[in-house]
């Protein structure tokens, strides 16, 4: 369990601790449960590559060119290993990690308005 990072950017947030963004890189956790960022209620299932760090890289405002360049290498890799094998095959062969928000309460009102989520291992 980690507190708090965002979905979809939470390795770019500065909301984030920069050393557990790191460490969760390295690690690639099958789950990742969190909460506390109430706006960012939700799952997502994602792969921890060279691909994605330069993607948060940017989206934080901290990628140059060379993280652009990056990101545009390993988007137009995975496009053409999609086109050689399955969606199943290749998420398959990668180490996905499940990110979950479980944030129950939304707003800055505090009321429990998010259904919890179930998580079976």
């Amino acid at each position: 369990m980690a507190h708090p990072i965002y979905i979809s950017i939470f390795l770019a947030s500065d909301t984030g601790c920069p050393y557990l963004a790191r460490e969760i890189f390295n690690v690639r956790p099958p789950l990742l449960v969190f909460g506390h960022i109430h706006a960012s209620y939700g799952r997502e299932d994602i792969i921890l590559d060279s691909t994605r760090r330069a993607h948060d890289q940017i989206a934080g405002n901290r990628g140059g060119w060379g993280a652009l360049c990056a990101m545009c290498v390993g988007v137009c890799l995975a496009r053409i290993r999609r086109v050689l094998f399955s969606r199943d095959a290749l998420i398959d062969s990668e180490k996905v990690t499940t990110l979950i928000n479980a944030s129950i309460v939304r707003e800055s009102w505090n009321k429990e308005l998010n259904i919890p989520f179930v998580v079976e291992l």
